[in-house]
């Protein structure tokens, strides 16, 4: 990791300022790669409609079912149930 920083050395500092076994090393470790691997500060497409729109079109009809935007959005049901 750059600057010396890593998984191992932020665990006991992560797990000191908030509570004892706050986060597991696994976890820490887990989101370190994340973090490190991409440095961009852009979003990057996620591949769906943006959440907005889905909420519009949601909002815009409440007799809707989930099925029906997921279809029209070509996404699964439990992206717009949530």
């Amino acid at each position: 990791m750059e600057n010396g920083h890593n998984a191992a050395a932020a665990a006991p500092n992560i797990n000191a300022a908030f509570l004892e076994d706050f986060a597991k090393d696994r976890t820490i470790r887990h989101w370190f790669e994340r973090f490190w691997s991409d440095e961009s500060l852009e979003d990057e497409d996620r591949g769906g409609p943006p959440s907005l729109q889905l909420k519009d079109t949601v909002g815009g009809d409440p007799r809707q079912t989930v099925r029906e935007p997921a279809q029209h959005f070509g996404v699964d049901d439990s992206t717009v149930a949530t």
